[in-house]
């Protein structure tokens, strides 16, 4: 390499001869990050990668068979390095597995298209046992969430590429200026998005005595690392509320006293924070049956959304607690005590945990099932439930002038002959998938609804379907609200 010392030089895509799809992002940057160690200017992978993509450049073999000379100009740098992924497997043999990671690597001079440097090995080690250091226990702890597989080839890559940069010659510069070696960087994710509450642990290992800290991404940078042990480093952060990132980069750093800082990427997967919940669940109704209460609500848009939690309480305000988690936008609590009732509130939650508000409560209340015969006076407020139907009228009802009669959407109301006399309130409010049935039995006519003085009074009767009355609603000196019914003979 002597009179041809490049300063900057740029890790290109590796090509990737080994069908392992997980090894062309592994290795590059596990050679980038030792590469980084040496008083190269090295532009960072991503930036590498952009402007290659600007060019056409869109595939690693496209990249290997376009001419140095032209790379050099898109990049603008004085050298690239070209590499192969030779070999990225684990065998079995009886008890034992061995990891074997390959590489064949070489670096061109753009301007004269000069080999100025060129490597080619194969690491194989057989697994090894169980690491207490902080790298190693964070190792062993995201290996239970994440492929096994990847951290005994992440091991090993690092022992390939730790001993083929040792042949690298470096350009003529003091070794003052040489940056702070790390030889291994780690987190504690396992590729699961963070949450408000939630640590992150990063753990790294290099140079002795130095100054350590991490970034996420561009999120946050300058995150402190402490020196644990001698040349081991921890650092942690801790999701706060607005914190939102998606497959950020956590990039590790160790500076000297001199100002020098080296670098390193982890090679294994990104991090993403999501602290922002669900929306509340909008549309909750309730459907009470014979001990049980049937809710349904409408579907969130979230694309993240992964469930539902149902409460219950027998108070209002107060009390409520988890049912049941549920994917879907309908439920059945069982085992209830019919004409008692129930509170419900309704949250989402999203894949990370974050869980939404709960929603305003609805009463929801089992009935005996019907047929149920009603007659006489009403006097106090009274509910007629679409459980319950079909309501059978026997004789007149009288509502009297301070109860109010409540029926449910749904609800089904046959009479004998006998009407509805209302002196008090009436609220008959369906709903266009769930219209209240007024009908005679047995093709008889019956009295209808008939208002009494109730002028004063808030009542209405809509989506409804009134049939075979006499008439099917009078009015005398009332004024309800009475919209989108069907009234027929």
């Amino acid at each position: 390499m002597e009179g041809h010392q490049p300063k900057t030089v740029a890790v290109l895509p590796f090509v990737n001869k080994t069908g392992s799809q997980e090894a062309f992002e592994i290795v590059r940057k596990s050679f980038s990050n030792h590469f980084s160690s040496l008083p190269y200017v090295n532009p960072k992978l991503y930036k590498v990668d952009e402007l290659l993509k600007k060019a056409g450049l869109d595939t690693p073999e496209k990249v290997a068979q376009t001419d140095s000379k032209k790379l050099g100009e898109i990049l603008n740098t004085d050298a690239v390095i070209y590499g192969e992924i030779t070999h990225y497997d684990r065998t079995f043999a009886g008890i034992y597995s061995q990891v074997a990671v390959g590489a064949r690597v070489r670096m061109v001079d753009v301007k004269t298209s000069n080999l100025l440097w060129e490597a080619e090995n194969v690491v194989r080690k057989h697994q090894g046992g169980i690491s207490v250091t902080p790298v190693g226990l964070i190792l062993t702890a995201v290996a239970a969430a994440m492929n096994v597989r990847q951290i005994e080839l992440l091991r090993t890559g690092d022992d390939l590429f730790r001993d083929m940069v040792k042949t690298l010659p470096v350009p003529t510069i003091a070794e003052s200026l040489r940056p702070p070696i790390i030889t291994i960087l780690v987190q504690d994710t396992a590729g699961l998005p963070k949450k408000v509450g939630d640590t992150i642990k990063v753990a790294m290992e290099g140079d002795t005595k130095k100054q350590a800290s991490f970034d996420i991404g561009d999120f946050r940078k300058g995150i402190p690392m402490r020196e644990v042990e001698p040349g081991s480093y921890v650092g942690t952060y801790q999701v706060i509320p607005k914190d939102n990132v998606t497959d950020a980069i956590i990039t590790g750093y160790l500076s000297d006293d001199a100002g020098n800082k080296g670098n390193w990427i982890d090679v294994l997967g990104t991090v993403t924070i999501d602290t922002e919940p669900p929306a509340i669940p909008k549309g909750l109704s309730s459907f009470g049956r014979d001990g049980l209460v049937s809710l349904k609500w409408d579907k969130n848009t979230e694309n993240d959304l992964a469930r539902y939690k149902v409460y219950r309480s027998t108070s209002p305000l107060s009390g409520y607690t988890e049912v049941a988690p549920t994917e879907f936008t309908d439920f059945q609590d069982k085992g209830l005590q019919n004409l008692t009732t129930y509170y419900y509130k309704l949250t989402a939650l999203d894949k990370t945990g974050n869980e939404s508000k709960m929603s305003d409560y609805i009463t929801g209340v089992p009935v005996n099932p019907g047929p149920t015969p009603v007659m006489g006076n009403i006097s106090q407020d009274t509910t007629w439930y679409a459980g319950a139907s079909p309501y059978i009228i026997v004789g007149e009802i009288t509502v009297m002038d301070k109860a109010t009669l409540t029926i449910e959407p749904g609800t089904i109301v046959k009479s004998k002959g006998a009407g509805i006399h209302i002196y008090g309130r009436l609220s008959a409010k369906g709903k266009q998938n769930g219209m209240i049935t007024f009908e005679g039995m047995d093709n008889n006519r019956w009295d209808g609804i008939v208002f009494q003085k109730t002028k004063e009074k808030e009542s209405a009767v809509e989506y409804t379907q009134i049939r075979g009355a006499v008439t099917g609603i009078t009015l005398f000196s009332s004024s309800p609200k009475i919209s989108s019914n069907d009234i027929s003979k």
